[in-house]
C-alpha cells in the first residue's frame, strides 16, 4: 500500500491555497499557458467563512 501525504496544514484555508499553488506550479501554468488569471468558486462554510479574512488574506 502506497500513503501519499498532500499536506499537513490543519489550517484550510491555507492548505486550499498551498494546493492551488502546487497545482498551478506543476500543472495548470503548463496546460493553460495562455491564462491570466484563475477563477475560484468557493463556498463560504466553516473556517473559511465569508466573514473570516484568512482564506482571503492567505489567497
Amino acid at each position: 500500500m502506497v500513503i501519499y501525504q498532500i499536506g499537513t496544514s490543519d489550517v484550510k484555508s491555507k492548505f486550499a491555497c498551498d494546493s492551488i499553488r502546487y497545482w498551478w506550479q506543476n500543472y495548470g501554468a503548463l496546460d493553460y499557458s495562455e491564462a491570466s488569471f484563475i477563477l475560484l468558486l468557493c463556498d463560504g462554510g466553516d473556517r473559511n467563512s465569508s466573514r473570516q479574512y484568512l482564506l482571503k488574506q492567505d489567497l
